[in-house]
Parts: C-alpha cells; structure tokens; sequence
C-alpha cells in the first residue's frame, strides 16, 4: 500500500466510528435489536441510533422488519461478509507474539454428555503429550446464533454442538455421531424391555428441552413411530431425566453413550423398539484463525484423535 493510499484509508477510518460495526455485527447475529442490546449492555434506543448512523453511511436500511423480527437486506448480508473476513485477518494480526506468550488457556463449549464422554481423555492425553495448557469447560447446548457470537467475539476456542455452523472465518467438521434410546426404570409396572406404539400410548413421558433443530427432527421421527405421546416432564439436563425415569413410572429418551456411561448408577432398562430411533450428530467447530497457535493445533489433534475412542462404546443388551 503506498503512502498516499493508506493515509487516504486511515482519513476514512479515522472520521468512521469502528464501534458502530460491533453493534451492526451482534443485531446482525441476533436478528433483534433488543437482544443485541442486551447482549451489549446498551439500550435498545442507543442500538437503534447507532444503526440510523449506519443506514446514512451505506444509504440502505440493512435491516427490514419481517414479522415480529427483522431480516438483513443484501447490502447488510455483504457486509457482514465482508467484516467476517477483515475480522479474521485482523485476528491474526493482533494475536502475533512471541512463542513464551502464546495462548495456553482455552474455553470449550459442549453438552455435558459430550464433556464427560471426551474431555477427561482429553486432559490425559495432553499431559502425556507433555502440552502446557489450561482447559476451561463451559456445560450447555449452543445454537448457531449463539455459536457465531462466541467465537466471533473469542468467548470460545471451541464449540461441539449439535447445530452446525459454518462461516468464511470459521471451521465446521462432524466429528461423532450417538444414537437415542428409550429407558424407563427397570421395576417398571407395565415395561419389560419392549416400546411399541401400542404401550406408548399408555405411558407417560419425559422430554429434553433444548430447542435445535436437529434435536426437533429427532422428536418429530419420533412422534410420527409412537404417535403422540403425554409429555409430564421436560429438562436441558439429561441427568436428571434419567434420575426423573429411575423414580417414576415414565419413559425418557436418552442418548446411548450417556446409559453407557452412567448404566451402574441409575435403577433403569433400554426399551426395543421397532423402528429405528434417531440419531444425532455432533459438530466441533472454531475460528480458523486459532490453527496458527501451535498449542491449539496440539489440542485439536489430540481432540481429533479422542472423539472417536470416546462416543464408540455401545449399549449391551442385559440378557
């Protein structure tokens, strides 16, 4: 860039206020202005005029109201683009340093069942490896717009979900897959191993609420095999489904990586069913940029190399 050129860039910069494009990117994250402000710690009227001020600048609306939320116009859908990628290379930027002071800490995101099925391998492996690291552990289900908003903003190093979500500064990789089942306890008054639509219809039923799409699917393959069923009980904890199912007389459906791992603990029997239950897919996904620190990639590969170890266990069959 010569010198006339990036003192013209700097002038344009310097009368341009580079926050407006942080509340641009977290509305255009949300969909909402009210939880961008939130999200930000600012009022929904400050947000709203610091979009006015962007609507001047680009001479378009970059948002129209669609129903009770608001959809991106194209030249806001560009943008964001745009600022993903300028994101991206001002990241690796800003993050050169010396190899002393590279990043050691990082922050994963996953359901908890993934978190115990992975993450103590995980840990084992990397001490092995001799790697000097820090793992800080968030438990919980992530959509894509959260997903976008954690790693955009470096809140997360790495995010396993079961919402994929792919961007031109982000990376997106299946890396398991587990299949649910059915359980209830095993003293239970009318279940003997066995769940048809027939006995559906008589029990009462468990449900996990997280609202993912792929999870949703899941339900709805369910719903069309068994009909529909009399849900008393919903929870984000698989746990205490299972603790619900082992002291009641209802039916919860549970991953089967978690019956393997917790099969001892809880006073429960997997019921057959006659058509085969969903699966579901997990996705670990993190900002492409972080492959440049090399104790990250040592992290990654060593991830890589425990998923599949950790989710392949299967459920045995009581005989």
């Amino acid at each position: 860039m010569s010198g006339y050129t990036e003192r013209n860039a700097l002038g344009k910069i310097k009368v341009f206020d580079l926050n407006l494009l942080t509340v641009f990117e977290m509305v255009y994250t949300h969909s909402s202005v009210s939880l961008a402000a939130s999200s930000m710690g600012m009022t929904p009227s400050a947000v709203s005029q610091s979009l006015q001020k962007l609507r001047s600048h680009f001479n378009d609306p970059l948002f129209i109201r669609e129903g009770k939320g608001i959809s991106a116009t194209t030249v806001a859908t560009n943008l964001h683009e745009q600022l993903t990628q300028s994101m991206e290379q001002l990241g690796r930027v800003v993050s050169v340093s010396s190899e002393n002071d590279l990043k050691k800490k990082f922050v994963v995101y996953s359901p908890p069942f993934m978190g115990m099925a992975l993450l103590p391998a995980v840990l084992q492996g990397l001490h092995n490896d001799g790697v000097d690291y820090e793992i800080v552990h968030h438990s919980g289900y992530t959509e894509s717009v959260k997903t976008e908003e954690l790693l955009s903003f470096r809140k997360a190093d790495i995010i396993f979900s079961t919402s994929p979500y792919t961007s031109f500064s982000t990376v997106c990789v299946p890396c398991a897959e587990t299949e649910l089942l059915f359980v209830c306890r095993k003293d239970h008054p009318r279940l003997n191993g066995v769940l048809t639509r027939e006995l559906a219809a008589q029990e009462k039923f468990t449900a996990f609420n997280v609202d993912d799409p792929e999870i949703v699917a899941g339900k709805i393959a369910i719903n069309d095999a068994l009909g529909s069923r009399n849900t008393v009980f919903s929870s984000n904890s698989m746990l205490t489904i299972m603790s619900v199912v082992e002291n009641t007389d209802t039916v919860g459906g549970i991953p089967i990586g978690l019956m393997q791992r917790f099969a001892g603990n809880f006073n429960v029997q997997v019921l057959k069913t006659d058509f085969a239950m969903p699966r579901v897919t997990f996705y670990m996904i993190y900002n492409r940029s972080s492959t440049h620190n090399p104790v990250f990639s040592a992290m990654l590969e060593r991830l890589k190399k425990e998923i599949p170890e950790s989710l392949k266990s299967e459920v045995k069959e009581e005989g």
